[in-house]
């Protein structure tokens, strides 16, 4: 027959994640970053429309 013993070196000890503020951090970092991904993207997206539909910026089309 075979014993083990356990020994317990540290109590033991719980930690408690604030799951909601780590959450919302994450949150606001996805919004702040797809702002500031997209709207340079949709401006020149735009820009290009605007050239095509206008013509390109400067010349007069009489």
């Amino acid at each position: 027959m075979t014993t083990r013993i356990k020994k317990n070196t540290m109590a033991e000890q719980s930690l408690t994640l604030p799951w909601i503020d780590i959450l919302q951090d994450a949150e606001d970092f996805l919004l702040a970053l797809s702002l500031r991904v997209g709207l340079p993207v949709l401006q020149q997206m735009m820009a290009v429309e605007v050239e095509q539909w206008a013509g390109p910026k400067g010349r007069h089309d009489p």
